[in-house]
């Protein structure tokens, strides 16, 4: 049986927001810094030439040497009344703080086996330049008329998919769906798909469908293959199903929209052939013709190596620089304020979810959720999948 967050993670994904939160707000004060810094970094290229370079770069994605943690994405999140106001002054929880706090847990039990796009080195790099704060972004674009506000997502959206073609095994979706809107839908998602290292099969997500749907959309299209491809909010786009619709209409009429829909998966790549250095060829053959016999003592096996050590376990990073001064103080939690009767409840954790730690890379979805200025389509459903937030600014 499904049930909510639980509530370790719920616990520290609150804390990890805050403490954004305040160091979001401390960021503003320093945006000159942080476009010195920039402008020094990109040395004789722009600042916009620097960043696309950056985010490309698959060196950044990568975990250290050692057993390579599983990737964990997000989208969205959800209205919790003791999270961080959003742009609307709405208490808000993005589910970057959720998939953080669970990637944070996983390390404490096997070291290196989790991690969020965030939390690599690139993640990490580019969160701390606050590309969507309104005061960097006006010192930047007094340097470089390139940046925007929609350059900023361009460059998140240029991180995940670095992430997201860089990751291995099985990975961990943090939402319920996939916006029309989100990096999640447009890039991440196909450009797992398409990873021969992942593929459709491997993408799994952390919540259930959305609790609203009617019983047989969420049985039929809540499974891990049709969210990864499908969209349910923008009819005017492929991928197109309406779950309302959908559970009202015959077997067989659901069973042909079910496949249209599908057909809109990204193929999987082929693994790259792996080459045999030219050398090896005739000296295996020969090996196999001729066995020596041995001559004197029978040498033992060696041992087997000793497994690298492992990383040490994750710790909830203190910002650095002049934020870091300011986090021995403690950031204001606001006090819980009621939701609203019509607020959409919160995701329900999958059934049966208990993903393996596999040799993956990362992952995640750019910076804290903003949302998009109103629904796509003016149905309930649809404004009610959106969420209040999304993966990075619209």
């Amino acid at each position: 049986m499904s049930t909510l967050i639980p509530e370790n993670v719920e616990a520290l994904a609150l804390e990890l927001a805050h403490r954004e939160a305040h160091a979001a707000k401390l960021a503003s004060g320093r945006a000159k810094a942080i476009a010195d810094e920039l402008e020094a970094a990109a040395g004789d290229k722009s600042i916009s030439e620097y960043l696309l370079a950056f985010v490309n770069d698959e060196a950044g994605v990568r975990p250290p040497e050692g057993p390579a943690p599983q990737s964990a994405f997000w989208s969205f999140g959800h209205d919790h009344p003791e999270a961080p106001m959003n742009h609307k002054g709405e208490p808000f929880l993005d589910n970057r703080y959720i998939a953080e706090a669970w990637a944070h847990l996983q390390n404490e039990q096997r070291p290196g086996s989790a991690q969020t796009l965030e939390t690599t080195a690139a993640g990490r790099r580019l969160n701390e330049m606050y590309l969507w704060e309104d005061e960097v972004l006006e010192e930047l674009a007094q340097r470089d008329d390139e940046i925007t506000w929609g350059f900023a997502r361009e460059c998140w959206a240029g991180l995940s998919e670095t992430y997201a073609k860089a990751a291995e095994g099985q990975v961990v979706v943090f939402a319920q769906t996939g916006h029309t809107l989100s990096i999640l839908h447009n890039t991440e998602s196909p450009a797992l798909q398409a990873n021969h290292a992942v593929g459709l099969d491997n993408i799994h997500f952390a919540f259930e469908a959305p609790q609203w749907w009617p019983e047989a959309a969420r049985d039929e299209l809540g499974t891990n293959a049709v969210r990864a491809v499908a969209q349910f909010d923008n009819p005017s786009r492929e991928g197109y199903i309406d779950p309302a619709v959908y559970e009202a209409s015959a077997p067989e009429v659901r069973e042909a929209t079910l496949a249209k829909a599908m057909e809109h998966a990204t193929p999987q790549q082929e693994a790259p052939a792996q080459e045999v250095p030219e050398q090896e060829a005739p000296q295996q053959e020969a090996a196999a013709q001729e066995v020596p016999a041995a001559e004197g003592p029978v040498p033992s096996a060696p041992a087997a190596e000793a497994p690298a050590p492992e990383a040490p376990a994750a710790e909830v990073p203190a910002a650095e620089g002049p934020v870091a001064e300011a986090e021995t103080l403690e950031p204001e939690v606001p006090a819980a304020a009621p939701l609203e009767a019509n607020t959409p409840p919160p995701p329900l954790w999958q059934a049966g979810f208990n993903p393996k730690p596999s040799r993956a890379a990362h992952g995640s979805s750019g910076p804290s959720a903003v949302n998009p200025e109103g629904p796509t389509v003016g149905a309930e459903l649809a404004s009610r999948a959106a969420g209040n937030g999304m993966d990075g600014p619209a």
